[in-house]
Formats: C-alpha cells, structure tokens, sequence
C-alpha cells in the first residue's frame, strides 16, 4: 500500500544548572527485533503506562522540517527523508515500510523545560540550535498519520544543560525555549538499579523509531494478569544495562521505562543509545534482522541486546518537583504530600501491592496484583481478595410478562479473574439477613425473579460478586446503606 505524500497537511492519509559536557567515544543505536515483533502503533496502544509514556515522548527534527500552518498549530514536513522502506532500501512486506520518517532521534519530558535524549543525538550548541522537539507526532487510527500538531507540541533546543558520550554512558538532558504545557515529565529511577528492584518486572519503551510516528514496545515477558507483555535486564554493567527491547535506529534517546506486576508506571529506568543492526540483506532488499529473544543477537557486532544508559546518571540534572503528585528519589522524605505510605511499610500507596496491610519486602510468590501480605491465596494468580460492590444494578419489569430481569456490572475490584455473582431478593429494604437467594453463583451478572408482583407491593434487590477466595473472604460486599453502613445480607445458597 502506498502513501499519498502531503507535507502540510494536519493528516497524511495511509492505508539553570550549568552545562556539562563530556565527550569521550561515539555510539550511536542499531536496535532490532527479538523473536516477536511488538511494536504496537498509538491507537493500539489502551494501557494508561504506555499511553502516559508516549504523551510524554518526542521526536527530534531539524527547523526546516517543521512551519507555522495558516490555521494556527505548526505543519510537520513528514516526507522530507521519504518513506522507512525509501530510506532503507527495505523490502516491501517489511512493517511500516510505506511511513514517513522525518525524525533523527527520540527523547522524552524529564522537567517543566527539560528534554533528555541520547548524547550523541545533540553534541553541539550548534546542535541544540538546529533541533525542533515535537510531541504527539504519531499514528492516532488506522491508516493515518499526524501532519500537524498544535503549538504547544512544538519546542525549541535552547540550552545544553548536562551531556555525557562515552563508549558506555551516553545522555543529553536539554532546556525548551519555553515551559512545556501539555505534557508530563516522567518520573526518573534516582537511586538503586532496575534489576534490583522487585517493583519492576518488566520494561517497555516509547519512541520515534527510525524517524517514525511514535510506537510503542514490550517483549516476551507477561506483565501477571495484565494482558501486557515486556522485556527483561539481560545484562547489567555499571552505568547501563541491557535489555531484548524491539527497537530501531532512531530509538536513540527514547525513554525504557519498568512497571509493576498490576502494569503501574514504576520509573523511567534509562534512555536507550545503542544496539545491533537493524537490516539484514537477503540479495534484492533489506529485512528486520530478528534475534533470539533468549539468546540475543549472535555472531555479529554488539552486545547482541539493546544498551540503556541508566536514569540515575542524569536524574542529578533534571529536578524533582514537589507536589505533583509523583514519587521521585528522596521525595517520601522530602515531599511526603506526593509519597502517602498508609501502612508505614516503606512501599508507598500507588506502587504498594499491600497498600492497607504492611508487606516491607513487597513479596508476591504468585506474581498478581496482590502481595502475599494480602493475598487469600499466595500461589493462585487468578484470585487475591474481597471483591468489590457490584456496580449499575437495573431493573425491568414485565418482560417476559410476570417477570422481572436484574442485571448489573461487574466489580471494579475484582478480587479475581474468574468471577461469579448471588442476587438477592428481600421484601424488607432493612432486612437482607432473611433475603431469598435468586441466583447463586451463576457466572454471569443477571438474574430472573419469576415471582408474581402483588398490587402495590414491593420488593428489594442486591447483588455481589463471589472470587475463588475461601469464604469469607471470597465474598463480595453488597455495598453501603444511606448512612455508610456496610450492608449485610445471607449468604447463597
């Protein structure tokens, strides 16, 4: 399929620190795929991690590539370095051959003004000067490309404010030439290693790859119960890691960032600056090089996995704001409003998998949401705990005639994976104790009361949701009367 070019456009259709510097060795990205390819384009992407990730990620262009559109915004020149397969001499069955890659590199919002990257994607004042960032430059539906973006998507290099490039650490964190409004930085890991946190179980990365909208990709790690799927630490060295992330050149300066079992942003574990080849040539055109997911790349230059710079080595440049509501570096001690710690077990609410019931060393032998503190049963990952209420109940009476239909939605609490329900029936609204049980443990959330409705009687329903956890604690709640008392009813059959 081919791609109509249209360069200013807003959719191309498709089927005060000071600077530091240290410049020591040149390193430049050659990601690739290993085993399966999980590249996933913006309006695939549905999990608030991955979608904050993207919001938060740029791509880098040059001045010329980028103009004030007539209606306001700014046009991007999507087309100036053609098509991935034009520019790659790539085969034309290869994914995303037919998109146009304006990018050099990729970076992501680590302060209000802030911008890191890759090193060796800005090295010079000059540099800095020639590089237009660009949020939201992405694929927003199937068979569409974004060729504009309002203005404040758009920003400047103003300032060089820390850069190293060595053979192993290689970053650029970079001043706006204004405040960034719209966007969020991402919380930065300041202290301690990926591998060594039991929080982060997998990694997952947003960028421009090969100058391309922005996409999104895992690995071959299942996030537990999440429908997710990301890389692994293959290899740790001092001041970088190394991971089987699906990327390619032009993920230069993208943002690896962990999460948790339940798939919560954990951090921003490192900028990515170096890997394999991209391209394999198989006598008429180039293909993706695929590497092992296990293995590697074997036989060939590189590591035979992608190379991270770590987050802890620029964190130092990029500040930890106090108050939005983001917990960073030494925060639970210094900004507590932005840490809450309800149990006092070190771990702190948004990423405790306890957040009621203290479990310090974060244990969770089942890998679900739930820590083994709180988990009814440690070595079942499909169950973990009380459901919650059983929200929507509705009513429709006579239809069929004499009958009446319940029907409510499921908990947002789960407690579970594999869920039944009771419902209840109760000629007294205070009463639920001597109820009639309509439905027990049916798997699905409805039930029929084929009772005949007397004139000018009533009746009262409730309904609850039951996990695989031994009762009690399997049982769900039927929510609360009008004073916040937990409502009490028997139990079904």
């Amino acid at each position: 399929m081919s791609i109509p070019r249209a360069s200013s456009s807003r959719f191309a259709t498709l089927a005060a620190l000071a600077a530091v510097i240290v410049v020591a060795a040149s390193a430049r990205a050659w990601p690739i795929i290993y085993g399966n390819d999980d590249r996933l384009e913006f309006y695939q992407v549905t999990h608030p991690t991955l979608l904050t990730t993207l919001d938060s990620t740029v791509v880098l262009l040059t001045p010329g590539q980028v103009s004030p559109s007539t209606g306001g915004g700014y046009d991007i020149d999507i087309y100036s370095n053609g098509t991935l397969g034009e520019r790659f001499d790539l085969c034309p069955s290869e994914r995303f051959a037919d998109q146009p890659t304006p990018g050099f590199c990729s970076g992501f919002q680590v302060g209000p003004d802030l911008i890191a990257t890759a090193g060796h994607c800005i090295r010079t004042a000059s540099d800095c000067a020639n590089t237009t960032f660009v949020f939201g430059f992405q694929v927003p539906s199937a068979g569409v490309v974004v060729g504009w973006v309002p203005a404040d998507n758009v920003y400047t290099c103003d300032q060089i404010v820390a850069r190293v490039e060595t053979s192993t650490v290689d970053f650029a964190v970079v001043r706006t030439d204004r405040p960034i409004v719209g966007h969020a930085a991402l919380p930065l890991r300041r202290q301690g290693a990926v591998e060594t946190d039991a929080n982060a179980v997998a990694l997952f990365d947003a960028s421009n790859m090969a100058g391309l909208p922005v996409k999104a990709t895992g690995g071959p790690t299942p996030v537990g119960v999440t429908g997710l799927s990301g890389a692994t630490v293959k290899a740790s060295s001092p001041g970088y890691f190394e991971a089987n992330v699906d990327v390619f050149a032009g993920n230069s300066g993208s943002a690896v960032v962990s999460v948790d079992a339940g798939g919560m942003f954990n951090f921003v574990e490192g900028v990515l600056v170096r890997g394999n080849p991209d391209w394999v040539w198989n006598s008429i055109c180039n293909v993706s090089n695929v590497c092992s997911d296990t293995l590697g790349c074997t036989g060939g230059a590189g590591s035979g996995w992608q190379e991270v710079t770590r987050a802890t080595e620029f964190a130092p440049f990029a500040p930890v704001p106090c108050g939005d509501g983001v917990c960073e570096g030494h925060e639970p001690v210094t900004c507590p409003e932005d840490c809450p710690d309800a149990d006092g077990d070190g771990a702190i609410d948004p990423l405790d998998n306890c957040p009621a019931i203290p479990n310090p060393g974060q244990e969770n032998l089942d890998a679900d949401i739930a820590g083994d503190a709180c988990d009814c049963l440690i070595q079942d990952p499909a169950a973990w705990g009380r459901p919650g209420e059983t929200p929507g109940l509705a009513l429709q009476y006579g239809f069929p005639p004499g009958m009446t239909m319940l029907r409510w939605d499921p908990p947002v609490r789960a407690g579970g994976v594999s869920l039944v329900y009771d419902a209840l029936r109760a000629t007294d609204p205070r009463d639920f104790l001597a109820a009639d049980c309509l439905a027990s443990d049916t798997p699905d959330p409805l039930a029929t009361d084929d009772l005949p409705l007397p004139p000018r009687s009533a009746r009262f329903f409730l309904s609850r949701a039951q996990s695989a956890c031994p009762l009690p604690l399997g049982e769900g709640t039927l929510g609360e009367d009008s004073s916040g008392r937990e409502r009490v009813g028997r139990s079904c059959p």
